[in-house]
């Protein structure tokens, strides 16, 4: 068995939004590749892009990498084409297995045999303010411990929590851990050709709602900026700075579409009297004003009712 089959198979429902014909990469190399390079921090497709690279010798013991680490571009085109619902069911099952030694450790719960992380929990949601009786093994000992769930309000009622968390090997994370530094010299470039990827990727996802092939959910709003953009900045300063950087390349992208009432509907303009050698006539300008307006409209529209839709979600 494959050592990423563990990861996988909670992913088995998940079905390849690709023709056949696209696949050049397989599904289970993305979905292993991009979930790593998460965990350890990769905050766009390009990071990781970046990550792949930096550990293909890893991932080439796991996973069939004969046409090499996908592109950024090859990311965001797949994880925007799948089923959010179904990738965010099978991540959940996967976390909570990752917690299956704190599960074997819990011998039982008021007399009730624990065998896995996931019947821990639900043992716990579901007895709030109620003092329980747990039996642990801990190095070679059978404790009896007295835990009182504390009761905390959620979307599906009241649940009890305990403040127990995953377990995670320390050793393990450290084979995923990758740092990138570069002198000045090397980042400008380097800052660059990531720019250019990011705004490239961001007509890209809007060539994608376009044709319907991704979700004008993915649309956002002055909400949801500054609700990431105060994690951002709780999260550190560069992590702060990036998401600034994120945001104004795409409004800058935004602003330079072919759109009138923008800066790039007027340079689709003089491009057009530059071609014909006569200026575009008030009426055409009015008329393409409004259908230009109309287009803002729409889109501020889209992303206020996605930000509320969020808000009143809690997520």
């Amino acid at each position: 068995m494959s050592p990423v089959s563990p990861l996988l198979q909670h992913f088995s429902q998940l079905e390849d939004p690709r023709v056949n014909r696209t696949k050049l990469h397989p599904l289970e190399n993305i979905l292993t590749i991009a979930i790593c390079a998460v965990i350890c921090g990769a905050e766009s497709w390009a990071e990781i892009e970046e990550f792949g690279e930096a550990k293909v010798d890893f991932f080439a013991n796991l996973l069939d990498l004969s046409h090499g680490i996908p592109s950024h571009d090859t990311f965001g085109r797949v994880f925007a084409a799948l089923d959010a619902d179904a990738f965010a069911d099978g991540f959940t099952a996967w976390v909570q297995t990752l917690a299956t030694g704190l599960g074997s450790d819990v011998v039982a719960i008021d007399g009730t045999g624990i065998d896995d992380w996931e019947q821990l929990v639900e043992h716990v949601q579901a007895s709030p303010g109620k003092m329980l009786q747990f039996q642990v093994q801990r190095n070679g000992r059978l404790l009896q411990l007295s835990i009182e769930p504390a009761p905390v309000k959620s979307k599906s009622g009241t649940i009890g929590l305990i403040g127990a968390t995953v377990r995670v090997d320390e050793s393990l994370a450290a084979q995923f851990r990758a740092n990138w530094k570069l002198s000045p010299l090397a980042a400008f470039p380097a800052a660059v050709k990531k720019t250019w990827d990011m705004s490239v990727l961001t007509l890209q996802m809007f060539g994608e709602m376009i044709v319907g092939n991704a979700s004008v959910q993915n649309i956002s709003g002055p909400i949801t900026i500054a609700i990431y953009a105060k994690a951002s900045a709780f999260a550190g300063l560069s992590q702060f700075l990036g998401f600034l950087a994120i945001v104004s390349i795409s409004l800058g992208v935004l602003n330079l579409m072919p759109i009138p009432v923008l800066d790039g509907g007027h340079l689709m303009f003089y491009i057009v009297e530059s071609i014909t050698g006569r200026t575009v006539s008030e009426r055409t300008e009015a008329v393409a004003t409004k259908i230009g307006l109309a287009v803002i409209f729409a889109l501020m529209s889209i992303a206020l009712y996605n930000d509320m839709g969020r808000l009143l979600r809690g997520g």
